[in-house]
């Protein structure tokens, strides 16, 4: 149901004012009109809108989407949703005065339609007002001028200012302010995890800082899913550690500024963490995103790059979802997807979508726009009586009709490459142009990029860089940048010697948006193909002098993967300097904060860790991680931080210079917080892949530590995910240093009794993870083992850990024969223990026993 512009009576159902007690705590301490309801309270209502920490933050806010249903007045004649939509502002003033050094106060609007970014600045004039003059009528003003103009005006005028009202657009599940863009920026391809949970209607959490921005995530996940409707009553846009009542259901999305949240996997199936950029999975068996899941959030990931509006990618998704959904009413949904979601075709968003489609499709009068193949036809067909205009113009409208992966392969399966080439040598500029810029847009799917890199287009795009228009060489520059995404097309440019033409245009071109192209372009290449020769080192020192702060910053990042020093010393830039007064602060709850918002900001802001590093503010985040224990939440964030410092090379030299690799191998051997373990973990996974820092972990014995630390863990269900990064370490030494094979293999060995070939489950067991079996794995073949003999032991270890199951505690035990020795059965093994036991020699015994047992082998399933 569409709600443009409605007019409801009285729109806004009450405003409060909730301030924190320290002798009560949080309450709402005036109220106009009053109210009272049955589910929610005055104390958990404050709750919602002073965040957890709330007494850190200058400043932040909060949303709420409350179910009114059942409560007096809900639904109404005038509003038939029983939904209530809150905004609360919150701000926090020092003050000597009181008795915790500062006054904490929240103002709360509760509406039935959220236009939240339209109540945000009424709210903080309100505010402001009432924290000058604590008097009711400020409120109550506030309160008559919504509940006036929002029926009969375009403005509104309050305290004197007059404000423009701009009624946002709102449908069901759609909030105004809401940001897919932000969810992509944060979570990367983790965002497709999060489409699977809200398609499974499961239970999430957000958790990050600030409140504001965490909320905003929560009421932007249902466009993932978009056009499914039917989220708004799982939305839980905050809540605090004190008000879990509020997530007491079988699905929910939920935010929260507590990472408590997150150390509990009992209360939720999917955490989204700001900090990590992660969707973590607390299920045993965990989703792998699929290549047209990739294929999704790397076109979107391609737009928003080049500044695409928020409504194209919402469009994005929205494409995606109803291809899926598509598939289920047509009974044929890929099979990964038949395996997620087996029982989705129950879901009741799905079946009233698929009624709602049905009822359209009677209605839908055949469709009259044109499809990317229609535009190919007429280019194909028409070419020649086709002049310079028409072809612009219908180049133009193939080029805006490409606004998704659906589209775009539609043209890759038209021969849209090959039809393209044709034009690149067109007299008329406009032509080359937009046909140059099709091809960059067919570049995005595997298809495009394939038709590309195999015939003689490829060729013509390099040459239309020395074009005579300005504007041709871009799109030419363009096309080329997006094909260097690839590692099999920044490999081709290298064989075409094309990164020497990219450094010709950055030393010598004056236009500063294809100088920015052409470096985003060998960034790419350099990360794809780090062991090149180095282009334009010295050259390029000149071009720091630019004023442009984009292209300065994607100069540092290509000077990081040339391992270059930088010609000239940077000054933190303002968006750093918000950050390094809290992170110096005296208060170890501001410098959490100040960490946490950092983390938030170093996951979508690739470029920040550059500022961070060169700026010398690093040192800031060694002292703190120092000055406090392992289990303190300060130590943990901050070895976080240099999880993606250690990823960088200007981020290897501070951390060597602090010796943090060989503190971090330290704390792994003495430390005993389960947390604090795992980030050291993932800190060493990736130093072990670079050489510099790779081998201090090697000259410290890392290799032994990481074994012992995988072999304490590897059998614990609650903890064997601290088995992934640090096989993950040992993985890595063992591709950086192949001549360290022999010396590796004696420490290794003990890994292999732990390779489970088979996927059945015989007996319930942590190590039988996937994930963790897989790197195992790779690790016994690499260090030398032979595969086939892998699995053949695998298969033996099977076989005796089922007996042993079989048999433990009877008076069978004499049918394990020479299986299994006295001692064991003896000693009464659990399975964890016996595990470790199994060496090759005793398998070796198994041969005899099963000849004398005439029990049949297959090479591929076992003993029978």
């Amino acid at each position: 149901m569409s709600k443009n512009k409605k007019k409801l009576k009285k729109p806004i159902f009450s405003i409060s004012i909730a301030e924190f007690d320290i002798d009560i705590g949080n309450t709402l301490v005036k109220r106009f009109p009053e109210f009272k309801f049955e589910k929610y309270n005055y104390q958990s209502l404050a709750n919602l809108v002073i965040p957890d920490g709330a007494h850190i933050h200058k400043s932040d806010h909060t949303y709420l989407v409350l179910d009114c249903s059942g409560e007096k007045g809900f639904p109404s004649e005038a509003c038939e949703e029983s939904y209530l939509f809150g905004i609360g502002i919150f701000v926090c003033i020092h003050d000597e005065t009181v008795r915790r050094g500062a006054k904490q106060s929240s103002i709360l609007l509760l509406s039935k339609l959220p236009y939240f970014p339209l109540y945000f600045p009424l709210l903080k004039t309100t505010l402001t007002k009432y924290m000058l003059d604590p008097n009711i009528s400020h409120i109550k003003t506030l309160y008559k001028a919504l509940n006036e103009s929002l029926q009969k005006e375009n403005q509104l005028t309050l305290f004197g200012e007059t404000y423009p009202l701009n009624i946002p657009r709102y449908q069901i599940d759609e909030f105004p302010g809401a940001s897919l863009i932000q969810i992509v920026k944060l979570f990367k391809m983790d965002t497709m995890i999060l489409w699977y949970a809200m398609l499974l209607k499961s239970r999430i959490f957000v958790i990050g800082q600030p409140a504001g921005k965490v909320s905003n995530c929560v009421i932007s996940t249902p466009l993932l899913v978009s056009p499914l409707k039917g989220f708004t009553g799982l939305l839980v846009p905050y809540v605090a550690l004190t008000d879990v009542h509020l997530i007491e259901k079988k699905s929910f999305i939920a935010g929260s500024t507590n990472p408590i949240f997150s150390m509990r996997p009992e209360w939720c199936d999917f955490v989204a963490n700001f900090a990590t950029g992660t969707v973590t999975q607390n299920k045993e068996e965990k989703m792998k995103i699929t290549g047209s899941d990739r294929a999704l959030i790397k076109n979107v990931l391609s737009g928003v790059n080049d500044n695409r509006s928020e409504s194209w990618v919402r469009k994005q998704f929205v494409e995606y979802t109803e291809n899926f959904l598509r598939s289920w009413i047509s009974g044929s949904p890929k099979s990964i997807h038949k395996k997620y979601l087996h029982n989705f075709d129950q879901n009741e968003m799905y079946k009233k979508y698929h009624n709602e489609l049905s009822e359209r499709i009677k209605l839908l009068k055949p469709e009259e726009k044109k499809s990317p193949k229609d535009f190919l036809d007429i280019l194909i067909d028409e070419n020649e009586e086709l002049g310079a205009l028409e072809k612009t113009k219908t180049l133009y409208n193939l080029h805006t009709n490409l606004v998704n992966l659906t589209a775009i392969e539609e043209a890759c399966d038209h021969d849209g490459v090959t039809t393209m080439f044709q034009f690149l040598g067109e007299k008329s500029a406009q032509v080359r142009k937009y046909a140059t810029g099709v091809i960059s847009q067919l570049s995005l799917c595997v298809k495009g990029q394939l038709s590309v890199l195999s015939g003689p287009t490829l060729k013509q795009i390099v040459a239309l860089l020395d074009d005579k228009m300005s504007n041709v060489q871009n799109a030419a520059c363009y096309c080329l940048m997006k094909i260097s995404s690839l590692y099999i097309g920044a490999d081709s440019l290298v064989k075409r010697n094309v990164h020497l033409k990219l450094k010709e245009i950055i030393e010598k071109s004056t236009d500063l948006k294809l100088k920015s192209t052409a470096v985003q372009a060998l960034v790419h290449i350099y990360n794809f193909l780090p062991n090149i020769e180095k282009v334009g080192v010295e050259e390029f020192k000149k071009e720091f002098e630019s004023v442009d702060p984009k292209y300065v910053s994607n100069l540092i990042n290509l000077f990081d993967l040339y391992e270059q020093e930088l010609p000239k010393t940077t000054e933190p830039s303002n968006e750093l300097k918000k950050y390094l007064t809290g992170l110096q602060s005296d208060s170890v709850e501001n410098r959490v904060l100040a960490t946490q918002y950092l983390l938030a900001d170093l996951v979508s802001n690739s470029n920040l860790i550059y500022d961070l590093v060169l700026t010398d503010s690093l040192d800031i985040v060694f002292e703190n991680e120092k000055s406090n224990p392992p289990d303190h939440i300060l130590s943990q964030l901050c070895v976080d931080v240099l999880v993606i410092a250690v990823d960088t090379f200007f981020g290897r030299k501070e951390i060597i210079k602090n010796k943090f690799v060989n503190r971090a191998i330290i704390q792994l051997r003495t430390t005993e917080d389960p947390l604090y373990i795992f980030y050291v973990l993932r800190f060493l996974e990736v130093a072990a892949q670079y050489k510099e820092t790779a081998q201090i972990i090697v000259e410290n014995n890392g290799i032994e530590i990481a074994l012992k630390t995988v072999l304490k863990h590897i059998l614990r269900p609650m903890f064997n995910n601290l088995a992934i990064p640090g096989l993950g370490i040992i993985k890595h030494l063992l591709l950086l240093f192949p001549e360290k094979k022999s010396q590796f293999f004696e420490h290794v060995k003990v890994l292999e009794p732990y390779f489970v070939h088979t996927t059945k489950r015989f007996v319930s067991q942590p190590s039988h993870d996937r994930e963790i079996q897989d790197l195992i794995l790779k690790i016994i073949i690499l260090a030398g083992f032979e595969l086939e003999q892998v699995k053949q032991n695998s298969l033996k270890r099977e076989f005796l850990v089922k007996k042993f199951t079989e048999y433990k505690g009877t008076d069978k035990k004499e049918k394990l024969g020479i299986g299994f020795s006295e001692d064991s059965l003896l000693k009464n093994y659990t399975i964890e223990e016996l595990i470790p036991t199994l060496s090759e020699e005793r398998i070796s015994q198994v041969d005899e026993f099963v000849k004398l047992m005439e029990i049949p082998f297959n090479g591929e399933t076992g003993y029978d």
